[in-house]
């Protein structure tokens, strides 16, 4: 399962809209800078998040870091997700075009 649809998975799980769950993290983390657009495009795959962001989603729905980047089809370990997770938290997202366009990640 990619990590759009886990994301998806837990909001339906939740019960709540893109709107309550973008609210709540805002209230959660009065830092981050989300959108319901910007939420949306997470889960529609059209976007993944900078590791502070995905820090922030799995505070928000209780689950591991891990959980997102685990590959259900694989036989992931600790340390492949250790590593995925590193370079997730050290790269220039600055130089990301769709970064720069919408500012809100």
């Amino acid at each position: 399962m990619s990590f759009a649809e886990k994301l998806l998975r837990l909001r339906h799980n939740s019960g709540k809209s893109q709107t309550v769950v973008v609210n709540e993290l805002k209230a959660m983390f009065p830092e981050m800078r989300i959108s319901q657009t910007s939420y949306s495009a997470l889960e529609h795959r059209f976007a993944f998040p900078r590791g502070d962001v995905l820090d922030k989603l799995a505070t928000y729905y209780c689950v591991p870091m891990t959980y997102f980047v685990n590959d259900d089809n694989a036989n992931s370990t600790f340390d492949e997700a250790r590593k995925y997770l590193e370079s997730v938290r050290t790269h220039d997202y600055t130089k990301d075009n769709w970064i720069k366009k919408s500012g809100e990640f």
